[in-house]
């Protein structure tokens, strides 16, 4: 049904399509027009007409200009995620010539800025006034932040081929530094030759017909619904990945074994103490697995690349079989987190078969940095998969263990058939 009404809006010949770009170009460029002359000469205002000294001229105007390039991320964000490409636009226009409005105004009346200066020391901006200009400059800031790149969002929406899209973003930008062009150079010119009250009035009045074709053009756009913007995903998945991490440091630096008594109820029965990663940092434990037939041998892994046994008949310290940084390993395959632990029932060898029941079987991990591989107490570890991206898990086929199957972080799964091994 989805599909159906998406083909359907966009084979629509009243709304979308070519004759929706004069509409949106209107206000991009009225709002262009205005916010480029500003940023190109505001800080030349603040001097003459407010007595700013230079320096804080200048850092006024770089604040202006920084919010200016923040802006239209901001809007962007907004525009895919709470309102629509129409509304952020045409809240932008609104702004936009509200802010002319009250610059035109500062230039007009003497009361709305500080006496001109004769003499020096000259007398600085009173406290409203300053925050009328302050108030302005955040106008055109939103004004030039919700058009720029939603203005472009909205115009490809209305476009169902893509090369039609491609010809709207091609005329997008040529009108978008025309725009520029004109304010930096034709309405700088009228303010420094004919006066701020005639400049600052013309960019208003250009936002204000701008603002009104945009309007005009509303029966004609297609309005596709708010969608989830990947920042904000982006911004999720760090939080949940911070969170996840401070859980974990905050319970996992110590493992509780437990063992059943008599009437069904669980009692702790000793506590395993993990190894310290480098810097003496606590290694916190991701995972881990039970002997399928040596009840008493666990094993888990950890930060930092940690792998550890421990055989639970014996309270002595854990037998390290990887571990960046940690005293006492031999070996080291990852640095990273080990997010996943298991037996393997796969790897058998004669010193497997043949082992005392204190040896530490074969282990398979993964970890963050893309690895896959098998670990044996006193021999080298065997790496099977090496990817750009994190393993996150893994299970082997207990039916048929050479079969392995990961999840990647990619949102991809890999399927790993290792050749069988025989015991000698």
């Amino acid at each position: 049904m989805a599909i159906d009404e998406a083909l359907m809006t966009y084979a629509d010949p009243v709304v979308g399509g070519r004759k929706t770009f004069p509409f949106i170009v209107a206000a991009v460029v009225g709002v262009g027009i205005g916010a480029y002359a500003t940023l190109a000469n505001s800080g030349i205002y603040l001097m003459e007409k407010y007595n700013v000294s230079p320096v804080d001229g200048s850092v006024i105007a770089s604040v202006f200009v920084g919010s200016t390039n923040l802006a239209p991320v901001v809007g962007g964000v907004i525009s895919d995620t709470c309102l629509s490409c129409f509304a952020v636009i045409s809240v932008a226009c609104a702004a936009c010539f509200l802010g002319m409005l009250l610059f035109t105004l500062t230039a007009i009346f003497p009361s709305l800025r500080p006496p001109s200066c004769t003499y020096s020391p000259c007398q600085g901006p009173t406290t409203w006034q300053f925050a009328i200009l302050s108030m302005a400059l955040a106008l055109m800031t939103v004004g030039l932040g919700g058009t720029r790149f939603t203005g472009a969002a909205m115009g490809a929406a209305q476009f169902g081929d893509e090369n039609d899209r491609d010809t709207f973003f091609s005329w997008y930008l040529v009108a978008m530094y025309i725009s520029s062009i004109i304010g930096i150079v034709g309405i700088v010119y009228i303010q420094a030759n004919l006066g701020w009250v005639l400049g600052f009035g013309v960019c208003a009045v250009i936002a204000a017909v701008g603002f009104v074709i945009f309007l005009l053009g509303n029966r004609y756009y297609r309005h596709p619904k708010p969608q989830e913007n990947p920042l904000v995903d982006i911004f999720r998945q760090i939080l949940s990945r911070a969170g996840k991490r401070k859980a974990a440091s905050e319970s996992s630096e110590r493992l509780l074994c437990c063992s059943k008594v008599d009437d069904g109820a669980v009692e702790p029965q000793t506590t395993i103490e993990c190894p310290r990663a480098r810097g003496n940092m606590p290694s916190m434990v991701h995972s881990i697995d039970i002997h399928p037939s040596r009840k008493h041998i666990c094993v888990a892994g950890g930060s930092g690349g940690t792998i550890f046994a421990w055989d639970l008949r014996w309270q002595q310290q854990p037998i390290i079989l990887s571990g960046a940084g940690v005293s006492g390993t031999s070996q080291s395959l990852s640095e990273s987190d080990v997010w996943e632990v298991q037996y393997d029932n796969h790897t058998l060898s004669s010193s497997v078969t043949s082992a005392p029941s204190t040896k530490i079987l074969p282990v398979m991990m993964c970890s963050e940095d893309g690895i896959l591989a098998v670990l044996e107490q006193d021999a080298e570890p065997i790496e099977l998969l090496g990817e750009p991206c994190a393993i996150n898990t893994f299970d082997i086929d207990p039916q048929n263990p050479s079969e392995v199957i990961c999840a990647l972080e990619w949102e991809s799964i890999g399927i790993l058939t290792r050749p069988r091994m025989v015991a000698y």
